[in-house]
């Protein structure tokens, strides 16, 4: 979209526009923001998904340690999530 203020007839679409950080991530803590969803099975797919990835650490690290010793590379899930309906 254009964007010329300064133009006889002034064209602003800044309302409409996407803005974008020139960076590769942009990183966020759980206690930055909150991951919306559509609803409450986004959320729980959310929470599985992670689940199991974490499963999946666990496993690979017992490979080599102590069971116990694996757990201990276990994440909780920490974001707050907002299903909007």
């Amino acid at each position: 979209m254009r964007y010329e203020p300064a133009a006889e007839q002034v064209i602003d679409w800044t309302w409409e526009r996407e803005w974008r950080m020139p960076c590769v991530e942009l990183p966020f803590s759980p206690n930055e923001a909150t991951v919306i969803v559509p609803n409450q099975d986004w959320a729980s797919a959310l929470r599985r998904s992670h689940g199991a990835e974490q499963d999946m650490i666990v496993e690979m690290y017992a490979t080599s340690f102590d069971r116990q010793l694996a757990e201990l590379w276990r994440e909780p899930f920490l974001w707050h999530i907002a299903p909007l309906q």
